[in-house]
Protein backbone atom coordinates (compact mmCIF):
# COMPACT_ATOMS: atom_id res chain seq x y z
CA UNK A 1 0.00 0.00 0.00
CA UNK A 2 1.00 3.48 -0.32
CA UNK A 3 0.21 6.54 1.91
CA UNK A 4 -1.05 10.13 0.14
CA UNK A 5 0.66 13.03 2.94
CA UNK A 6 -0.82 16.33 2.96
CA UNK A 7 1.37 19.80 3.60
CA UNK A 8 -0.81 21.69 5.85
CA UNK A 9 0.90 24.57 4.94
CA UNK A 10 0.55 24.54 0.98
CA UNK A 11 -1.60 21.91 0.57
CA UNK A 12 0.90 20.02 -1.75
CA UNK A 13 0.91 16.23 -1.87
CA UNK A 14 2.85 13.54 -2.00
CA UNK A 15 2.96 9.25 -2.21
CA UNK A 16 5.00 7.42 0.05
CA UNK A 17 7.18 4.60 -1.01
CA UNK A 18 4.97 1.11 -0.93
CA UNK A 19 4.77 0.36 2.67
CA UNK A 20 3.57 -3.90 3.69
CA UNK A 21 1.23 -4.04 6.26
CA UNK A 22 0.49 -7.47 8.25
CA UNK A 23 -2.39 -7.62 9.67
CA UNK A 24 -4.01 -11.40 11.44
CA UNK A 25 -6.88 -12.72 10.06
CA UNK A 26 -9.97 -13.28 12.15
CA UNK A 27 -11.02 -16.39 12.18
CA UNK A 28 -13.76 -18.94 14.23
CA UNK A 29 -11.83 -20.73 17.35
CA UNK A 30 -12.25 -24.02 17.88
CA UNK A 31 -15.26 -25.19 19.87
CA UNK A 32 -17.13 -21.46 19.53
CA UNK A 33 -15.95 -18.51 21.67
CA UNK A 34 -14.56 -20.49 24.16
CA UNK A 35 -11.75 -23.07 23.32
CA UNK A 36 -12.03 -24.59 26.95
CA UNK A 37 -8.74 -25.18 29.13
CA UNK A 38 -8.67 -28.59 28.82
CA UNK A 39 -8.74 -31.62 31.34
CA UNK A 40 -6.83 -32.75 34.06
CA UNK A 41 -4.75 -36.45 33.35
CA UNK A 42 -7.05 -39.26 34.37
CA UNK A 43 -6.05 -42.61 36.26
CA UNK A 44 -4.49 -43.54 33.44
CA UNK A 45 -1.30 -42.87 31.94
CA UNK A 46 -2.21 -39.97 28.81
CA UNK A 47 -4.89 -38.86 31.22
CA UNK A 48 -8.21 -37.91 29.41
CA UNK A 49 -8.29 -35.18 27.08
CA UNK A 50 -10.12 -31.70 28.73
CA UNK A 51 -13.83 -30.49 27.94
CA UNK A 52 -14.07 -27.64 25.61
CA UNK A 53 -16.87 -25.37 25.10
CA UNK A 54 -19.75 -26.77 22.81
CA UNK A 55 -19.63 -26.39 18.85
CA UNK A 56 -19.19 -22.84 17.68
CA UNK A 57 -23.19 -21.37 16.71
CA UNK A 58 -21.69 -18.39 14.43
CA UNK A 59 -21.95 -20.67 11.00
CA UNK A 60 -18.21 -20.21 10.22
CA UNK A 61 -18.45 -16.52 10.50
CA UNK A 62 -16.08 -14.20 11.52
CA UNK A 63 -16.52 -12.91 15.13
CA UNK A 64 -15.63 -9.88 16.56
CA UNK A 65 -12.44 -9.19 14.65
CA UNK A 66 -10.08 -10.35 17.15
CA UNK A 67 -6.88 -12.08 16.17
CA UNK A 68 -7.41 -16.16 16.54
CA UNK A 69 -5.16 -17.87 18.43
CA UNK A 70 -4.22 -20.49 15.96
CA UNK A 71 -2.61 -17.86 13.14
CA UNK A 72 -0.77 -15.42 15.96
CA UNK A 73 3.05 -15.88 16.01
CA UNK A 74 4.16 -17.16 19.57
CA UNK A 75 5.96 -15.04 21.60
CA UNK A 76 8.76 -16.83 23.77
CA UNK A 77 8.31 -15.49 27.67
CA UNK A 78 11.17 -15.68 30.25
CA UNK A 79 10.34 -17.82 33.26
CA UNK A 80 13.10 -18.15 36.14
CA UNK A 81 14.76 -21.11 34.25
CA UNK A 82 13.62 -21.47 30.81
CA UNK A 83 12.13 -19.82 28.09
CA UNK A 84 8.11 -20.58 27.18
CA UNK A 85 6.20 -20.58 23.90
CA UNK A 86 2.74 -21.41 24.55
CA UNK A 87 0.87 -23.10 21.11
CA UNK A 88 -2.06 -23.05 19.95
CA UNK A 89 -2.67 -26.14 17.77
CA UNK A 90 -5.50 -26.57 14.87
CA UNK A 91 -7.26 -29.51 15.23
CA UNK A 92 -7.46 -32.31 12.10
CA UNK A 93 -11.21 -34.16 11.82
CA UNK A 94 -9.27 -37.60 13.97
CA UNK A 95 -8.61 -35.18 16.55
CA UNK A 96 -4.91 -34.47 15.66
CA UNK A 97 -3.80 -31.10 17.01
CA UNK A 98 -1.09 -29.55 14.95
CA UNK A 99 0.95 -27.05 16.15
CA UNK A 100 4.30 -25.53 13.95
CA UNK A 101 6.86 -23.24 15.04
CA UNK A 102 9.42 -21.20 12.78
CA UNK A 103 13.29 -20.87 12.43
CA UNK A 104 13.17 -17.25 13.44
CA UNK A 105 10.55 -18.09 16.79
CA UNK A 106 13.17 -20.76 18.04
CA UNK A 107 15.79 -18.53 17.93
CA UNK A 108 14.18 -15.25 19.61
CA UNK A 109 13.31 -18.29 22.28
CA UNK A 110 16.81 -19.40 22.88
CA UNK A 111 17.98 -15.69 23.14
CA UNK A 112 15.46 -14.46 26.06
CA UNK A 113 15.90 -17.97 27.98
CA UNK A 114 18.06 -17.55 31.15
CA UNK A 115 21.30 -19.37 31.08
CA UNK A 116 22.06 -21.82 33.40
CA UNK A 117 26.20 -21.68 35.12
CA UNK A 118 26.76 -24.59 32.46
CA UNK A 119 25.35 -22.49 29.79
CA UNK A 120 22.88 -24.50 28.99
CA UNK A 121 19.32 -23.01 27.69
CA UNK A 122 15.74 -24.55 27.59
CA UNK A 123 12.95 -23.96 25.62
CA UNK A 124 9.86 -25.06 26.57
CA UNK A 125 6.99 -25.43 24.13
CA UNK A 126 3.61 -26.29 25.52
CA UNK A 127 0.89 -27.03 23.59
CA UNK A 128 -2.71 -26.06 24.79
CA UNK A 129 -5.25 -28.71 25.47
CA UNK A 130 -8.04 -29.36 23.19
CA UNK A 131 -11.03 -30.37 23.99
CA UNK A 132 -11.84 -34.18 21.93
CA UNK A 133 -7.66 -34.41 20.97
CA UNK A 134 -6.99 -37.94 20.17
CA UNK A 135 -2.79 -36.34 19.40
CA UNK A 136 -0.31 -33.44 20.04
CA UNK A 137 2.34 -33.10 17.03
CA UNK A 138 4.76 -30.47 16.96
CA UNK A 139 6.45 -29.59 13.84
CA UNK A 140 10.47 -28.19 14.12
CA UNK A 141 12.42 -26.94 11.01
CA UNK A 142 15.69 -29.32 11.16
CA UNK A 143 17.88 -26.06 9.92
CA UNK A 144 16.45 -23.99 13.24
CA UNK A 145 17.49 -27.23 15.87
CA UNK A 146 21.18 -27.60 14.44
CA UNK A 147 22.29 -24.05 14.65
CA UNK A 148 21.40 -24.52 18.57
CA UNK A 149 24.38 -24.97 21.16
CA UNK A 150 24.89 -28.40 22.04
CA UNK A 151 24.20 -27.72 25.59
CA UNK A 152 20.80 -26.51 25.15
CA UNK A 153 17.50 -28.25 25.96
CA UNK A 154 13.66 -28.65 24.50
CA UNK A 155 10.89 -29.57 26.77
CA UNK A 156 7.73 -30.54 24.87
CA UNK A 157 4.82 -30.70 26.80
CA UNK A 158 1.31 -31.88 25.67
CA UNK A 159 -1.11 -32.81 28.43
CA UNK A 160 -0.75 -36.71 26.69
CA UNK A 161 2.85 -35.99 28.06
CA UNK A 162 6.39 -34.44 27.78
CA UNK A 163 9.59 -35.13 26.16
CA UNK A 164 13.28 -33.85 27.32
CA UNK A 165 14.66 -33.25 23.96
CA UNK A 166 18.03 -32.34 23.82
CA UNK A 167 20.24 -30.48 21.25
CA UNK A 168 23.12 -32.93 21.10
CA UNK A 169 20.62 -35.36 19.95
CA UNK A 170 19.29 -33.20 16.84
CA UNK A 171 22.95 -32.08 16.19
CA UNK A 172 23.90 -35.68 15.56
CA UNK A 173 20.75 -36.64 14.08
CA UNK A 174 19.75 -34.57 11.73
CA UNK A 175 21.07 -33.26 8.75
CA UNK A 176 19.72 -30.78 6.06
CA UNK A 177 16.80 -28.95 5.65
CA UNK A 178 14.42 -31.24 7.36
CA UNK A 179 11.04 -31.37 9.37
CA UNK A 180 11.23 -33.13 12.86
CA UNK A 181 8.14 -34.26 14.14
CA UNK A 182 7.56 -35.04 17.65
CA UNK A 183 3.84 -36.68 18.09
CA UNK A 184 2.56 -38.02 21.57
CA UNK A 185 -0.89 -40.27 20.75
CA UNK A 186 -3.83 -41.32 23.02
CA UNK A 187 -3.96 -45.24 22.44
CA UNK A 188 -6.23 -48.22 23.23
CA UNK A 189 -4.54 -51.02 24.38
CA UNK A 190 -4.99 -54.03 23.12
CA UNK A 191 -7.68 -56.17 25.48
CA UNK A 192 -4.83 -59.05 26.67
CA UNK A 193 -2.66 -55.88 27.84
CA UNK A 194 -5.42 -54.00 29.15
CA UNK A 195 -6.78 -57.01 31.45
CA UNK A 196 -3.20 -57.47 32.67
CA UNK A 197 -2.28 -53.43 33.53
CA UNK A 198 -5.91 -52.93 34.87
CA UNK A 199 -6.10 -50.06 32.48
CA UNK A 200 -7.54 -49.07 29.24
CA UNK A 201 -5.28 -46.70 27.41
CA UNK A 202 -1.59 -45.69 26.94
CA UNK A 203 0.58 -43.00 25.26
CA UNK A 204 2.48 -43.56 21.67
CA UNK A 205 5.27 -41.40 21.62
CA UNK A 206 6.68 -40.92 18.04
CA UNK A 207 9.19 -39.09 16.57
CA UNK A 208 10.14 -38.40 12.82
CA UNK A 209 12.23 -36.76 10.38
CA UNK A 210 10.50 -35.69 7.33
CA UNK A 211 8.12 -38.69 8.05
CA UNK A 212 10.84 -41.16 8.13
CA UNK A 213 11.62 -42.71 12.19
CA UNK A 214 14.53 -40.29 13.75
CA UNK A 215 17.49 -42.31 13.01
CA UNK A 216 18.66 -42.36 16.79
CA UNK A 217 19.08 -44.60 20.18
CA UNK A 218 19.89 -41.37 21.98
CA UNK A 219 18.73 -41.42 25.68
CA UNK A 220 15.57 -39.40 26.34
CA UNK A 221 13.59 -38.68 29.29
CA UNK A 222 9.55 -39.17 28.68
CA UNK A 223 7.10 -37.91 31.42
CA UNK A 224 3.82 -38.93 31.77
CA UNK A 225 0.81 -37.87 34.16
CA UNK A 226 -0.50 -39.72 36.56
CA UNK A 227 -3.42 -38.69 39.67
CA UNK A 228 -1.93 -40.60 42.36
CA UNK A 229 -4.73 -41.39 45.07
CA UNK A 230 -3.82 -40.89 48.38
CA UNK A 231 -3.23 -44.55 48.93
CA UNK A 232 -1.17 -45.37 46.49
CA UNK A 233 1.97 -45.98 47.22
CA UNK A 234 4.14 -44.07 45.15
CA UNK A 235 7.03 -46.96 44.99
CA UNK A 236 4.64 -49.28 42.93
CA UNK A 237 3.74 -46.85 40.09
CA UNK A 238 5.35 -48.28 37.42
CA UNK A 239 5.91 -47.53 33.80
CA UNK A 240 5.24 -50.17 31.28
CA UNK A 241 6.34 -50.61 27.47
CA UNK A 242 3.97 -52.15 25.57
CA UNK A 243 5.99 -54.53 22.89
CA UNK A 244 4.72 -54.80 19.37
CA UNK A 245 4.28 -58.55 20.21
CA UNK A 246 1.66 -56.84 22.72
CA UNK A 247 3.88 -57.89 25.75
CA UNK A 248 3.70 -55.43 28.81
CA UNK A 249 7.66 -55.19 30.38
CA UNK A 250 8.26 -53.18 33.59
CA UNK A 251 10.59 -49.97 33.48
CA UNK A 252 12.97 -51.12 36.09
CA UNK A 253 14.03 -47.31 36.44
CA UNK A 254 10.76 -45.41 36.23
CA UNK A 255 9.67 -43.31 39.18
CA UNK A 256 6.50 -41.18 40.27
CA UNK A 257 7.94 -37.63 40.58
CA UNK A 258 4.97 -36.29 43.47
CA UNK A 259 5.68 -32.30 42.72
CA UNK A 260 4.90 -32.64 39.22
CA UNK A 261 2.51 -35.77 39.70
CA UNK A 262 4.32 -37.83 36.58
CA UNK A 263 5.57 -40.91 36.19
CA UNK A 264 9.51 -40.13 34.87
CA UNK A 265 11.69 -42.50 32.91
CA UNK A 266 14.37 -42.80 30.26
CA UNK A 267 13.35 -44.09 26.50
CA UNK A 268 16.03 -45.23 23.75
CA UNK A 269 13.66 -46.56 20.90
CA UNK A 270 11.98 -43.22 19.37
CA UNK A 271 9.07 -44.90 18.79
CA UNK A 272 7.07 -46.28 21.94
CA UNK A 273 4.06 -47.54 23.25
CA UNK A 274 4.16 -46.95 27.04
CA UNK A 275 1.77 -46.91 30.06
CA UNK A 276 1.57 -46.11 33.90
CA UNK A 277 -0.36 -48.12 36.37
CA UNK A 278 0.12 -48.63 40.18
CA UNK A 279 0.61 -52.39 40.84
CA UNK A 280 -0.97 -53.66 43.33
CA UNK A 281 0.93 -57.39 43.84
CA UNK A 282 1.29 -58.25 47.41
CA UNK A 283 4.22 -60.96 48.50
CA UNK A 284 3.37 -63.47 51.09
CA UNK A 285 6.75 -63.96 52.65
CA UNK A 286 8.19 -60.55 53.95
CA UNK A 287 6.51 -59.89 57.29
CA UNK A 288 9.62 -61.30 59.31
CA UNK A 289 11.99 -58.54 57.16
CA UNK A 290 10.14 -55.16 57.41
CA UNK A 291 13.61 -53.56 57.29
CA UNK A 292 13.87 -55.06 53.62
CA UNK A 293 10.24 -55.01 52.60
CA UNK A 294 9.79 -51.91 50.70
CA UNK A 295 12.98 -52.16 48.67
CA UNK A 296 12.12 -56.03 47.71
CA UNK A 297 8.62 -54.76 46.87
CA UNK A 298 9.68 -52.00 45.12
CA UNK A 299 12.13 -53.91 42.59
CA UNK A 300 9.67 -56.83 42.59
CA UNK A 301 6.68 -55.05 40.96
CA UNK A 302 9.55 -53.92 38.25
CA UNK A 303 10.80 -57.40 37.41
CA UNK A 304 14.39 -57.02 38.77
CA UNK A 305 13.56 -59.02 41.53
CA UNK A 306 12.57 -62.59 40.43
CA UNK A 307 9.46 -64.09 42.32
CA UNK A 308 7.92 -67.76 42.27
CA UNK A 309 4.09 -68.28 42.48
CA UNK A 310 3.22 -70.83 45.26
CA UNK A 311 -0.19 -71.82 45.07
CA UNK A 312 -2.29 -68.45 45.83
CA UNK A 313 0.45 -66.68 47.10
CA UNK A 314 4.05 -65.21 45.54
CA UNK A 315 7.04 -65.05 47.29
CA UNK A 316 10.62 -63.46 47.20
CA UNK A 317 11.89 -65.65 49.19
CA UNK A 318 14.06 -62.46 51.24
CA UNK A 319 16.22 -65.33 53.70
CA UNK A 320 17.48 -67.16 50.54
CA UNK A 321 21.31 -67.13 49.83
CA UNK A 322 21.94 -65.00 46.63
CA UNK A 323 24.08 -66.17 44.22
CA UNK A 324 26.68 -63.84 42.02
CA UNK A 325 24.49 -64.78 39.01
CA UNK A 326 21.32 -64.07 40.90
CA UNK A 327 22.81 -60.60 41.96
CA UNK A 328 24.36 -60.47 38.21
CA UNK A 329 21.12 -60.34 36.57
CA UNK A 330 19.35 -57.93 39.08
CA UNK A 331 22.08 -55.65 38.78
CA UNK A 332 22.12 -55.24 35.23
CA UNK A 333 18.20 -55.34 35.29
CA UNK A 334 17.72 -52.44 37.30
CA UNK A 335 20.62 -50.33 35.64
CA UNK A 336 18.66 -51.36 32.09
CA UNK A 337 22.32 -52.62 31.18
CA UNK A 338 22.88 -54.65 28.29
CA UNK A 339 25.74 -55.57 25.19
CA UNK A 340 24.86 -57.00 21.66
CA UNK A 341 27.41 -59.74 22.20
CA UNK A 342 30.08 -61.11 24.02
CA UNK A 343 32.21 -64.31 25.31
CA UNK A 344 30.60 -66.08 27.69
CA UNK A 345 31.62 -67.73 31.34
CA UNK A 346 32.43 -71.79 30.62
CA UNK A 347 30.83 -72.42 33.83
CA UNK A 348 27.65 -70.19 32.56
CA UNK A 349 25.13 -72.30 31.53
CA UNK A 350 22.88 -70.38 28.60
CA UNK A 351 19.74 -71.63 29.48
CA UNK A 352 20.52 -70.09 32.89
CA UNK A 353 17.91 -66.91 33.32
CA UNK A 354 21.34 -64.92 34.51
CA UNK A 355 23.06 -66.07 30.99
CA UNK A 356 22.63 -62.74 29.24
CA UNK A 357 23.39 -60.31 32.32
CA UNK A 358 26.65 -62.16 33.26
CA UNK A 359 27.42 -61.98 29.58
CA UNK A 360 26.77 -58.80 29.00
CA UNK A 361 28.72 -57.73 32.26
CA UNK A 362 31.79 -59.45 30.71
CA UNK A 363 31.67 -57.81 27.48
CA UNK A 364 31.38 -54.29 29.55
CA UNK A 365 34.21 -54.64 31.68
CA UNK A 366 31.58 -54.91 34.89
CA UNK A 367 33.14 -58.77 35.55
CA UNK A 368 36.80 -60.81 34.66
CA UNK A 369 35.14 -63.45 36.41
CA UNK A 370 37.68 -65.87 38.93
CA UNK A 371 39.91 -66.83 36.63
CA UNK A 372 40.14 -69.45 34.18
CA UNK A 373 37.31 -68.38 32.13
CA UNK A 374 34.98 -68.88 35.09
CA UNK A 375 32.28 -67.23 37.28
CA UNK A 376 30.98 -69.71 39.60
CA UNK A 377 27.41 -67.98 39.41
CA UNK A 378 25.76 -70.31 41.62
CA UNK A 379 28.67 -69.47 44.41
CA UNK A 380 27.00 -67.21 47.03
CA UNK A 381 27.83 -63.72 46.71
CA UNK A 382 29.66 -61.82 49.67
CA UNK A 383 29.15 -58.17 50.45
CA UNK A 384 32.38 -56.95 49.57
CA UNK A 385 31.92 -58.81 45.58
CA UNK A 386 28.47 -57.28 45.71
CA UNK A 387 29.57 -54.41 46.29
CA UNK A 388 32.60 -54.42 43.77
CA UNK A 389 30.41 -55.69 40.98
CA UNK A 390 27.88 -52.23 41.77
CA UNK A 391 30.18 -49.56 41.46
CA UNK A 392 31.56 -51.09 38.23
CA UNK A 393 28.28 -51.21 36.96
CA UNK A 394 27.53 -47.72 38.01
CA UNK A 395 30.60 -46.55 36.22
CA UNK A 396 29.79 -48.59 33.16
CA UNK A 397 26.23 -46.70 33.03
CA UNK A 398 28.04 -42.96 33.83
CA UNK A 399 26.69 -42.25 37.18
CA UNK A 400 29.41 -42.54 39.44
CA UNK A 401 33.45 -41.98 38.69
CA UNK A 402 35.09 -44.84 40.37
CA UNK A 403 38.67 -43.21 40.43
CA UNK A 404 37.52 -40.39 42.68
CA UNK A 405 36.74 -42.54 45.05
CA UNK A 406 38.44 -42.14 48.73
CA UNK A 407 38.99 -44.95 51.62
CA UNK A 408 39.33 -42.39 54.48
CA UNK A 409 35.84 -42.85 55.26
CA UNK A 410 36.60 -46.80 56.11
CA UNK A 411 38.27 -46.07 59.32
CA UNK A 412 35.02 -46.07 61.19
CA UNK A 413 34.57 -49.90 60.67
CA UNK A 414 36.27 -52.06 63.22
CA UNK A 415 36.72 -54.38 60.52
CA UNK A 416 37.71 -52.59 57.72
CA UNK A 417 41.38 -54.72 57.54
CA UNK A 418 39.32 -57.55 56.59
CA UNK A 419 38.19 -55.63 53.22
CA UNK A 420 40.33 -57.13 50.31
CA UNK A 421 42.36 -54.56 47.86
CA UNK A 422 40.47 -55.09 45.32
CA UNK A 423 37.07 -54.18 47.16
CA UNK A 424 38.16 -51.38 48.81
CA UNK A 425 37.74 -48.33 47.01
CA UNK A 426 34.03 -49.61 45.75
CA UNK A 427 33.38 -50.16 49.60
CA UNK A 428 34.42 -46.69 50.13
CA UNK A 429 32.64 -45.12 47.43
CA UNK A 430 29.22 -46.69 48.14
CA UNK A 431 29.68 -45.48 51.95
CA UNK A 432 30.33 -42.09 50.66
CA UNK A 433 27.51 -41.72 48.90
CA UNK A 434 25.42 -43.56 51.52
CA UNK A 435 24.00 -46.32 49.68
CA UNK A 436 25.97 -48.94 51.68
CA UNK A 437 25.97 -49.13 55.51
CA UNK A 438 27.44 -51.14 58.27
CA UNK A 439 25.94 -53.26 61.19
CA UNK A 440 27.18 -52.02 64.65
CA UNK A 441 29.90 -50.60 63.69
CA UNK A 442 31.39 -53.65 61.02
CA UNK A 443 31.01 -53.52 57.28
CA UNK A 444 30.95 -57.45 57.28
CA UNK A 445 32.81 -57.73 53.97
CA UNK A 446 33.52 -61.60 53.74
CA UNK A 447 29.76 -61.62 55.17
CA UNK A 448 27.16 -63.81 53.00
CA UNK A 449 24.50 -61.51 51.41
CA UNK A 450 20.70 -62.84 51.45
CA UNK A 451 18.53 -61.94 48.64
CA UNK A 452 17.09 -59.36 51.23
CA UNK A 453 20.20 -57.59 51.93
CA UNK A 454 20.82 -57.65 48.07
CA UNK A 455 17.91 -55.92 47.41
CA UNK A 456 18.58 -53.20 50.17
CA UNK A 457 21.70 -52.27 48.44
CA UNK A 458 19.90 -52.05 45.09
CA UNK A 459 16.97 -50.10 46.49
CA UNK A 460 19.55 -47.64 47.98
CA UNK A 461 21.30 -47.24 44.69
CA UNK A 462 18.40 -46.48 42.71
CA UNK A 463 16.96 -44.14 44.91
CA UNK A 464 19.82 -42.02 45.55
CA UNK A 465 21.46 -41.97 41.69
CA UNK A 466 18.42 -43.67 39.43
CA UNK A 467 15.21 -42.38 40.71
CA UNK A 468 15.64 -38.47 41.25
CA UNK A 469 12.22 -37.86 43.63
Amino acid sequence: MELEITRTSDDSRALTVPLTVKVLASVPSPGGTDPGSGGNPGGNSGGNPGNGSGPGNNDGQSGSGSPSAENAVPQPKPEKDRSVLELQGQSDQKGVVQSNVDVSTIKEAFQVAPSTDAGQRLVELRLKPVSGATAYEVSLPASALIDQGESHVFNIVTELGMLELPATLVMKDIVGDGVASIRFVRTELPKTVADQLGTQYGVQLELQLDGQPWPSESQLILRLPFRSSQNAQQDRIVAFAIGANGVATPLPQSYYDLNSGQLVFSVTLLTGNYAVVPVEQTFADLAEVQWAKKAMEALAVRGVIDAEASGDSTQLHPKQEMTRGQYMQWLMTALGLNASSGNAFSDVNEKAPYYEAVTAARSLGITSGIGDGRFLPESTITRQEMMTLTVRALTAAGLVDSEKAGTDNLTRFRDASEIRSYARDSVALLVDLGIAHGYNGEVKPLAEATRAESATLLYAMMSKLVWKK
